[in-house]
């Protein structure tokens, strides 16, 4: 894994400072297509929250941790987490 300078997302974010409608629909964009990206490869991030997006020199964007992340299997693969199983950051609030 690359050494990543820059902040986490989450820090960009503030409810005193928030972001224009411009840069806020850029962000979800640049995420969008990172996600379609990995779901064509099969992934699913399943944690995916502002922490865990790292903005760099140029507001490229770095998803990470991907921890709690999952291939996409075939239906004889198939592997369901269980219901009512706590996955992610359970006390996460949009922080």
């Amino acid at each position: 894994m690359p050494f990543l300078t820059g902040k986490p997302l989450s820090e960009m974010i503030h409810t005193s400072h928030p972001l224009s409608p411009r840069e806020a629909a850029v962000i979800v964009r640049k995420l969008a297509l990172a996600l379609a990206e990995a779901h064509r490869h099969g992934v699913i991030h399943r944690d995916l929250k502002r922490a865990n997006v790292m903005v760099c020199e140029g507001r490229d964007l770095v998803i990470m941790d991907f921890g709690l992340a999952r291939r996409e299997q075939t239906a004889a693969e198939s592997r369901l987490t269980n219901t009512g199983a706590v996955l992610g950051t359970p006390s996460y609030h949009g922080s």
